[in-house]
């Protein structure tokens, strides 16, 4: 009689806590709005960010304290404003914007970005996740 498969190994992985998980959006955001930080430098500007939630969800208000700290840091001379609600469309039609350099950022997800390059479909394999984590 065969033995029933056993679990893999736990993973190493760490599931991040509230804060790191924020610390790690913003940080992504972040190197996400660094190209347009690059060329809106020289004479200042206004980012634009969309995004596709809720005002009070907890994506925006990230987005907002960014855009914040941001203009904090550089003296006023970049700033920005969230487009929540998807006010600029749906994530398809903002990620065109993107390529298109009329959006800075956008939050999106990988399946959208997928239709760009499909070599992004591996964020969306099953077995990046250890089973404890899936289920």
């Amino acid at each position: 009689m065969a033995t029933p498969p056993q679990p893999p190994p736990p993973s190493r992985l760490r599931v991040p806590d509230r804060r790191g998980f924020l610390a790690a959006g913003l940080v992504g955001l972040g190197a996400a709005a660094a190209p347009a930080i690059a060329s809106l430098r020289s004479g200042g500007g206004r980012i634009r960010v969309g995004d596709t939630v809720d005002e009070h969800n907890p994506e925006v208000v990230a987005e907002r304290f960014f855009l914040r700290r941001l203009s904090e840091l550089t003296g006023g001379r970049l700033g920005g404003h969230v487009y929540p609600n998807a006010v600029l469309g749906s994530h398809e039609r903002m990620n065109e914007q993107l390529r298109n350099g009329t959006l800075e950022i956008a939050k999106t997800s990988n399946a959208d970005l997928e239709a760009y390059d499909r070599r992004l479909g591996i964020f969306a394999l099953p077995f990046l996740m250890p089973l404890h984590i899936r289920t």
